[in-house]
């Protein structure tokens, strides 16, 4: 089998950094039969110090059928870094971000030495317009430098959208090659089933990402102030910003008797699962997506959703599966909420049935699983 060496900050057990890390979790679950892996990440998860317990580091451990190394954070080094990848010796390499120094920037400097066949890099949105929002100046001078260095033209990048494909050719060059796959999902043995009953009158909604303004979840509770029905709300993810979060609690503490808010710590994909098939809606205006792994999730899960125009998931309202709407447009979020709160249970699930099946097409599971064997082991870099 074809070996792939995988770079990213945070895998499994982790989750607290969301799709980037579920991304990598999910192509390897679906390749990893065909596909040898070698992950080469931290051992710590996103924003923590304390080392996952119970997991040897700086060593190639086997877990769940593929190679894992931990590296420990707070002796990160070059020659450790060189070390692992010799031991892996891996004709593929598999970049996942932009900005990470030894996960991102490190790598592209050894491929000039190790010069592995092909080398795959992941933008995971880093190059969105909405992530310049935060240390603007300093990104594009990096960026600049990188382009000038010329070491991303010895890379294939994969977007997983035409929007992406314009955000990289416009900040790193027209000529960068790109090549363009959707995200994988979940695999479906990792679902649970349950009946759900939609009662009339109420809703109950879930979101699952950090509390952040690129999340906008300040501007979705602030939706909820003019809903009339009984919305239950259920939000999940972990305090990013401690001043926009006390905003975000202020809203909470005002808003009227017919709203329920219940805030959660992030949870573990698996525990999230069941989760969004106890709501009735997932509801997540956020200011923009790369993939949107939570959308898509619950998507398959037969959940509909109610979130902004500004993810890839476009003319949902057409398809009778939920609502793409403009942030521009708050009073129409409240409007969607009440409407789906007064759906009968009938209703409901007609919605959520046409839900699972429209996930399934969308996502084109098997052929995308097909081009991923092709960016990663049939194909030379091109």
């Amino acid at each position: 089998m074809k070996k792939i060496l995988i770079f990213i900050d945070w895998y499994t057990p982790g989750y607290r950094a969301g799709g980037p890390t579920r991304s990598i979790v999910n192509l390897v679950a679906h390749l990893k039969d065909q596909i040898e892996f070698y992950v080469l990440t931290c051992d710590t998860d996103y924003c923590k110090n304390d080392p996952y317990p119970g997991i040897e580091p700086d060593c190639w451990l086997e877990r769940d059928g593929i190679h894992v190394c931990y590296l420990q954070k707070k002796s990160l080094s070059t020659g450790k870094m060189l070390k692992i990848i010799r031991q892996a010796a891996c004709p593929v390499w598999y970049l996942n971000g932009i900005y990470s120094r030894y996960f991102s920037i490190l790598p592209l400097f050894l491929a000039k030495f190790f010069h592995p066949e092909k080398l795959v890099i992941a933008p995971r949105g880093m190059l969105s317009p909405q992530t310049f929002k935060s240390k603007n100046a300093i990104k594009r001078i990096f960026l600049a430098l990188m382009r000038c260095s010329g070491l991303y033209r010895q890379a294939l990048f994969q977007a997983t959208s035409e929007a992406e494909i314009g955000h990289i050719h416009t900040l790193l060059g027209s000529g960068v090659k790109v090549k363009q796959i959707d995200n994988l999902p979940f695999k479906a043995s990792e679902m649970r089933t349950t009946e759900h009953v939609k009662h009339p009158g109420t809703v109950r909604l879930v979101s699952a990402a950090r509390i952040a303004p690129e999340k906008n979840t300040l501007y979705a509770l602030e939706r909820l102030r003019n809903c009339r029905m009984h919305v239950i709300y259920d939000l999940f993810g972990q305090i990013y910003n401690a001043e926009y979060w006390e905003k975000c609690r202020s809203v909470i503490a005002t808003l009227p008797a017919n709203i329920e808010v219940h805030v959660h710590e992030a949870i573990a994909p698996d525990q999230l699962y069941g989760k969004m098939l106890d709501a009735d809606l997932f509801y997540m205006p956020s200011c923009g997506e790369n993939f949107g792994h939570a959308i898509a999730e619950s998507l398959l899960l037969g959940r509909p959703v109610l979130i902004s125009d500004r993810t890839p998931w476009r003319s949902l309202e057409a398809s009778g599966v939920g609502w793409d709407v403009p942030l521009e447009t708050p009073e129409r979020f409240s409007e969607l909420i009440d409407r789906c709160a007064g759906m009968s249970g009938d209703e409901w699930q007609k919605m959520s049935a046409r839900t699972s099946v429209y996930a399934g097409e969308r996502l084109q599971l098997e052929q995308n699983i097909e081009r991923y064997l092709q960016l990663l082991g049939k194909e030379q870099n091109i």
